[in-house]
């Protein structure tokens, strides 16, 4: 099976003068902006997505929730264990989608950034210049097709987008 992963690292978060828990914070208004633009971009692109892997934090959330409301019949599951996860962290539960050709994960930094340079760094670099993953960054990789899993250095970049501008 041809598998492929999207990183999406959230869209731009508010930093509230009240204190909150770094869980609950949520997007500031360019951020509602940026998640109308992904799902825009991803509509444009053709994404057709099996499964949406979510960090249940709340500007994760409100970020795919663009594509949600258009796509109300897309399997979204909300994982708490998304928020702060490690490159093998993101990689195993993507890893347990054995079903989902396109697979879609959204969370947070450092590890989106960590999982794109870990899968596909050649890439990544020539396509970027290294650029960080930034709110709003997304990368569509494709695993290449003798690898059962997700490995270091055997993804193709197929394309990067930035809701930034």
């Amino acid at each position: 099976m041809n598998k492929q992963l999207i990183l999406l690292r959230h869209a731009k978060a508010a930093h509230p003068k009240q204190p909150m828990r770094d869980y609950d914070r949520p997007l500031k208004s360019f951020g509602f902006e940026q998640a109308e633009a992904i799902a825009d971009w991803m509509e444009q692109a053709g994404v057709e997505p099996d499964v949406v892997l979510c960090s249940a934090a709340k500007r994760t959330l409100q970020t795919i929730e663009p594509w949600r409301a258009r796509h109300p019949n897309t399997v979204v599951k909300e994982l708490e264990s998304l928020y702060g996860a490690t490159t093998g962290e993101i990689l195993s539960l993507a890893d347990a989608e054995s079903e989902a050709s396109i697979i879609v994960v959204v969370g947070h930094n450092p590890g989106i950034e960590f999982c794109l340079y870990y899968l596909a760094e050649h890439d990544a670099k020539q396509q970027r210049h290294n650029q960080r993953v930034r709110p709003g960054d997304l990368a569509w990789l494709q695993r290449h097709p003798d690898e059962q899993s997700w490995q270091p250095g055997k993804a193709e970049l197929l394309r990067r987008y930035s809701a930034l501008r």
